[in-house]
């Protein structure tokens, strides 16, 4: 397996690679210490798959506890397979986990919420909105110190790229890769594989046989970020090393701005769900805030 574009590695030899590289990230952006309780969210898709398969073989003898959160969006002939291959992970790994469902927490599956969407919402951005609360909420219920999510070099350097375009300052701010704790009731984040690109998780699933969810969600294609992914799949093709430069340019840019963190951006409890919300003009989050048209838009189609 090739481990760029002009080495080639055995099996062995290539997954020491990656999980040094792993390893390497984690001690960069100090991303946790001994002793900490970490919570994976586990999709059963190939990065969730292959970071808590590197995080429980690298943190054995650090003392860290791994949980796992698992959400069940409700989409229809594709979810549960999903969900399957993780429980079966999770069991294998003897690892402790949460199974959660926007049905059994807000009363509807992500199927029914594309029907009647706001207007000009994509069906990715909702879901992100109410996955990122379900972990939130997951992670408080297993006590959780840190939440490890999944995402790797090509949707790190496509997030970057996305809120260049958008001329959004205050994301690309935010975008700190070590983790920060803004408020009592929300647990922060880390990316340990934010520096293995998509080709080379792939390859480490293959030499290690982790089994994995080889499908898309059938909402993915409605995303404003797939012309972004195919444009930067183009460049790094061409132009080896794109992706990283992309990373390093951005961790360039905020070392140089003065108050770059977001430890001080401030916390509200929303009105609604008792969850965190940054609007401070109608102390209502973004969740609660969707819901509440989602239920004016079905009110309206049933007159």
């Amino acid at each position: 397996m090739n481990s760029d574009k002009d080495n080639f590695l055995c099996v062995s030899c290539y997954s020491f690679f990656i999980e040094k590289k792993v390893k390497k990230s984690i001690r960069k952006y100090e991303m946790f210490e001994y002793g900490t309780h970490i919570a994976v969210g586990l999709s059963g898709g190939k990065d969730s798959v292959v970071l808590l398969h590197i995080l429980k073989k690298i943190t054995k003898d650090q003392k860290i506890k791994l949980s796992a959160i698992i959400i069940d969006e409700g989409v229809e002939n594709y979810r549960n397979r999903g969900i399957i291959i993780a429980l079966d992970l999770v069991k294998s790994l003897e690892i402790p986990f949460k199974l959660l469902s926007y049905k059994g927490l807000y009363d509807t599956t992500l199927d029914t919420m594309v029907e009647i969407k706001p207007l000009g919402k994509s069906s990715c951005a909702l879901c992100g909105t109410f996955r990122r609360k379900a972990l939130n909420f997951g992670a408080l219920s297993l006590k959780a110190d840190l939440i490890a999510t999944g995402h790797n070099l090509d949707d790190e350097a496509q997030t970057i790229l996305m809120n260049m375009l958008r001329g959004d300052i205050n994301r690309f701010k935010r975008s700190s890769k070590q983790p920060n704790q803004l408020h009592k009731k929300f647990i922060p984040r880390i990316k340990p594989i934010l520096e293995i690109s998509q080709p080379e998780v792939v390859y480490y699933a293959l030499a290690n046989n982790l089994e994995y969810l080889d499908e898309e969600c059938p909402y993915a294609p409605q995303a404003r970020r797939n012309s972004i992914k195919n444009f930067l799949f183009d460049q790094e093709k061409k132009h080896n090393g794109t992706l990283i430069n992309i990373l390093r340019m951005q961790e360039a840019i905020l070392s140089s701005i003065e108050g770059n963190s977001n430890i001080d951006k401030e916390f509200f409890e929303c009105e609604v769900c008792g969850d965190l919300t940054d609007n401070k003009n109608t102390l209502i989050c973004a969740g609660c805030k969707f819901r509440g048209e989602m239920k004016k838009k079905k009110h309206l189609i049933s007159l």
